[in-house]
């Protein structure tokens, strides 16, 4: 999705997947959902809601190019099925769910027995989840470094969306789009 502002009195625009596309260019969380996520920008957003052109959305098979989850190497302190276990979604039949609360325990316990080492966060580790569920935050990040594969993992969690657990190519903690503010936590200042 894309939103474009002008100058011109109008409403401002964003722009959607068609509804044949949406499913294959837009992240996990949002699949199954065009209908909803259409009309709820139509109605709540202020915005007039079109249909992008097809080639401004990547094609399907590119879509997760930053995602290293596929060609890596098992790690058992890291691996998502350890991590971030999927849990079946008793509202869409055949739909799983990442369970961000066992993921959450998981992750505070790495980074306290130093199997994992936050790199850069929106928010501490022990405040992440309170900072969108309680505090209405639209969406915390946090990139961790696991020290038995030298991996370097995105955790992400949105008040619109299914949480995340992804391993991710080292520099993404560098040109990741942060917030003004952001990262309050930032023990690589300099980079990688």
């Amino acid at each position: 999705m894309r939103f474009i502002t002008q100058e011109t009195g109008r409403k401002p625009e964003v722009l959607v997947p068609r509804p044949e596309l949406w499913d294959g260019v837009v992240p996990v969380a949002l699949r199954g959902r065009a209908a909803e996520v259409i009309q709820r920008l139509r109605e709540h957003s202020g915005h007039e809601v079109r249909y992008g052109p097809d080639r401004a959305y990547p094609i399907p098979e590119r879509r997760d190019v930053n995602s290293t989850e596929a060609t890596r190497d098992s790690c058992p302190v890291c691996d998502t099925d350890v991590v971030a276990p999927r849990r079946p979604n008793d509202l869409r039949p055949g739909m799983t769910y990442l369970d961000m609360e066992a993921a959450d325990q998981a992750i505070r316990a790495r980074v306290a027995d130093g199997r994992f080492e936050v790199i850069r966060a929106a928010y501490a580790i022990d405040d992440i989840v309170a900072a969108v569920i309680e505090r209405g935050v639209y969406s915390s990040v946090a990139f961790l470094h696991c020290s038995a594969s030298d991996e370097t993992i995105f955790w992400g969690l949105s008040s619109y969306g299914d949480p995340i657990y992804d391993h991710k190519p080292s520099g993404a903690p560098f040109t990741w789009p942060w917030d003004p503010g952001e990262p309050r936590i930032d023990n690589a200042p300099w980079g990688p």
